[in-house]
């Protein structure tokens, strides 16, 4: 009897190393040929445009129109190319890349300052997440975001531009008193219902006591305060 693993290797033709590499080597020079000729018709259309008489400027009607047909354009490539704006129906590349770039120590604990964007030359975001306090804003990619959230981030650009620009507060992230305590519902350990400073009580939020956040020397007055209230 012939299994399928003996059928299979032994229906596989004989490949010549040497036709394969001749072969290999005359596709890459024919994806050369082609990137050189798109080049060119590039660099003919900009000698083309740069020797056009320039016409008269543009009238406030045509630039309102011009704007019109670009947030058209972009609303269309955000239902085109990334589906749904909400982070939970998220391009899933785009959601990968933003637990990549967190594992990576891309959140606000991981040494950034709170409003300071780090050095990069890709523009980067300080994301306040759904449902969570201030102290876990994290900075983001542009190219993360306009996966996950695109139209709030045209939004955002629309209305205060590309320069940077800060709303958020440092003081948003410093616990000024621990409410209640109680068992973790999701996980072993215990949470605290923390107040946060310059927040009212409906900005409490529910952290686990293991918070980096929390277990700060300057805090350990609020944890034996609480302690002292049970």
């Amino acid at each position: 009897d012939v299994t399928m693993a003996d059928a299979a290797a032994g229906a596989a033709p004989d490949v010549d190393p040497g036709a394969a590499a001749a072969a290999a080597a005359a596709e890459a020079a024919r994806q050369q040929q082609l990137l050189l000729h798109q080049q060119q018709q590039q660099e003919a259309l900009a000698a083309l445009a740069a020797a056009a008489p320039p016409g008269p400027p543009p009238t406030h009607h045509e630039e309102a129109l011009a704007q019109l047909r670009q947030e058209e354009a972009d609303a269309a490539a955000a239902l085109l190319g990334f589906g749904s704006e909400e982070v939970g129906a998220a391009d899933p590349a785009a959601a990968a890349a933003a637990q990549q770039h967190a594992a990576a120590g891309g959140g606000l604990l991981a040494g950034t300052p709170f409003n300071q964007a780090p050095p990069l030359q890709e523009p980067e975001y300080l994301v306040k997440w759904s449902g969570k306090a201030h102290v876990h804003n994290e900075w983001l990619p542009e190219s993360v975001l306009l996966g996950l959230v695109r139209r709030k981030l045209l939004n955002f650009k629309k209305r205060h531009g590309d320069a940077p620009v800060s709303f958020a507060e440092e003081e948003w992230s410093q616990p000024e008193r621990f409410v209640a305590r109680r068992p973790s519902p999701s996980s072993p350990g215990w949470e605290v219902l923390v107040k946060w400073r310059a927040q009212g009580y409906d900005a409490c939020t529910w952290e686990s006591e293991k918070c980096a956040a929390l277990l700060q020397p300057e805090h350990v007055q609020l944890h034996l305060a609480l302690w002292d209230r049970q």
